[in-house]
């Protein structure tokens, strides 16, 4: 990731976004004390290495240059009380991290801020391994994976409506921008008010 980021630098002088994205097939909706400690430890390693690594790479230009804008994505499941495997506590130390860097970078001129969305039933028929994933969660419901997605907004959603990517992006590009320069150390929630909070 250092090398990316070098490269990047490289290329255009600087960086002044880094959002930090990652998605990986895995076990989910399978109670803990049912769950393989491989299953567990899959998403805590895969999330939380590949974040840490792009973001520290990022946050040094950064700090260099006096400013910048590092966004994580994280999920509801680092806040939700349910069988989650390893993705729940992979997001709940992603915001962990958030708030870490934020404190370190912050004085330098970075700001940090994470994104937790619900999922969003658009990736699954974008070639998301979310497909994979919450169609072993809808067999085990027993309903197929169009019955869950055709579900009418998110199960414990506030408002009518799932959350879309262009939600997250239109949030994304407005945490970037100067309009949102005095937010930092923080996680967004995206969840159409399936967490509160």
């Amino acid at each position: 990731m250092t090398e990316h980021a070098a490269a990047v630098v490289a290329r255009s002088g600087r960086i002044d976004v880094s959002l930090n994205a990652i998605g990986v097939d895995h076990v989910q909706g399978v109670p803990l004390t049912e769950l393989a400690v491989e299953d567990f430890e899959l998403p805590i390693r895969t999330y939380t290495r590949a974040t840490f690594l792009t973001a520290t790479a990022a946050g040094r230009h950064m700090a260099r240059q006096g400013s910048g804008v590092i966004l994580v994505l994280s999920t509801t499941a680092a806040r939700v009380a349910m069988a989650t495997d390893g993705f729940g506590p992979a997001n709940a130390a992603l915001e962990a991290l958030t708030l870490q860097l934020a404190g370190e970078l912050g004085p330098r001129g970075v700001r940090v801020v994470a994104l937790r969305p619900d999922g969003i039933p658009e990736t699954a028929l974008n070639g998301s391994h979310a497909a994979r994933v919450w169609a072993r969660m809808a067999e085990r419901a027993g309903i197929t994976l169009e019955e869950m997605l055709d579900s009418p907004g998110a199960p414990n959603g506030l408002l009518p409506r799932a959350i879309r990517i262009q939600d997250v992006a239109e949030t994304a590009a407005f945490l970037a921008s100067d309009r949102a320069a005095a937010i930092t150390a923080t996680t967004l929630n995206l969840s159409v008010g399936a967490v509160l909070g």
